[in-house]
């Protein structure tokens, strides 16, 4: 469920939102419902328009957490950064310790899609901050220090579409979550590395997977427990797939994310490979793009690797002034050269792109 309330006031370069009666509006919010600003535009860049939401469940963070993201309305893919903070409606009173507050974040946001942070803050030290004041409303902060219209004026990759059923489809599958590893009622063992053993369903698997589906045909037998040997996939990449096949949703993305790209692939699970493409585009920084950068050319994620490279390039000066650009000389020689490709070929107002990387270590290729 979604709802928009409140009002965007702007105190530029910010935008204060204001929602009245804010933990009332938490408290009835179920597992992934969303609380959603009016749209905004930025005064110089009015083609482009956004939404802060407040996520004070979501699906992804443990319970306890709300999450706070910018939403982008546009075509495009931009390039941002952001900085968020709650007040209260009273004293001004910071919700966030000031150190966060001040901490700006780098995004690449792609459309129709999020970027914020979905563990922003305890729902308990909200209540607690709102609760202390009268009236008990608050206001969100979003700060938008800079888009980089240069980004998204020249890419033109094609935005990741997902079915027009696939969100009300994998909605109707949560009551099926509180099944997942049920012993009970399970007809099939799945058996991952070390031996370790977790529970599961004929019909879901077979159902979602045509690998699973070609797999139980050597069973002729409709009540007999079967037992499938997975011994190279990590308990918790397995566990992490069976949530996906049962719900449609993923919890530990950052922990396998490219373990689940190869658990997509190898069991046929298109949807999966999507969600794990979404959720690098979503997450995109300095810090990990390279990383990314890799793991798309392993699994071809062309439309994905192409934004990365170029996102690479966009910010090569940034990078250039922090030790990680030094795993540049990971990657294999193709991929490198691809790289340095993009740098060379820069356009002249992005110069400072390859000079900045001047320091970065030769690889040593045979």
């Amino acid at each position: 469920m979604e709802q928009t309330v409140g009002h965007i006031t702007s105190i530029k370069p910010a935008f204060k939102w204001k929602v009245k009666d804010i933990i009332p509006k938490f408290i009835v919010c179920q597992r992934g419902d969303k609380i959603a600003s009016p749209m905004f535009t930025l005064s110089d860049t009015t083609e482009l328009y956004w939404q802060i939401y407040l996520h004070p469940k979501p699906p992804d963070a443990p319970q306890g957490y709300f999450g706070i993201s910018l939403k982008s309305l546009n075509s495009v893919t931009c390039c941002l950064h952001l900085k968020f903070q709650i007040l209260d409606d009273t004293e001004g009173k910071k919700l966030i310790p000031e150190e966060r507050a001040k901490k700006w974040c780098q995004y690449v946001i792609t459309p129709g899609n999020y970027a914020g942070d979905d563990r922003f803050a305890l729902t308990d030290d909200l209540i607690d901050l709102v609760c202390g004041s009268s009236p008990r409303n608050g206001i969100i902060i979003c700060e938008i220090a800079m888009i980089r219209k240069d980004f998204h004026k020249k890419l033109s990759l094609k935005p990741l579409v997902m079915p027009n059923n696939w969100q009300s489809e994998f909605d109707a599958l949560d009551c099926f979550e509180s099944i997942l590893y049920d012993l009970k009622h399970s007809d099939v063992t799945l058996v991952a590395k070390g031996g370790e053993k977790v529970p599961a369903h004929k019909n879901f698997l077979l159902a979602r997977s045509p690998v699973f589906k070609a797999s139980f045909k050597s069973h002729k037998s409709d009540s007999q427990m079967i037992e499938i040997q997975i011994e190279d996939m990590d308990v918790g990449v397995l566990k992490e797939m069976l949530r996906f096949i049962y719900t449609g949703k993923v919890n530990r993305y950052d922990d396998f994310l490219d373990k689940l790209l190869n658990a997509a692939d190898r069991y046929q699970l298109e949807g999966l490979r999507t969600l794990c493409e979404h959720r690098m585009r979503e997450t995109l920084r300095t810090e990990n793009s390279l990383d990314y950068l890799k793991i798309c050319s392993d699994f071809n994620l062309t439309d994905s690797k192409e934004l990365i490279l170029q996102f690479i390039v966009f910010n090569g000066e940034k990078m250039g002034q922090h030790p990680y650009v030094d795993q540049l000389v990971d990657l294999d020689k193709k991929l490198f050269i691809e790289v340095l490709h993009k740098l060379l070929v820069r356009n002249d107002d992005n110069a400072s792109s390859f000079d900045s990387l001047h320091h970065i270590k030769r690889p040593q290729y045979p």
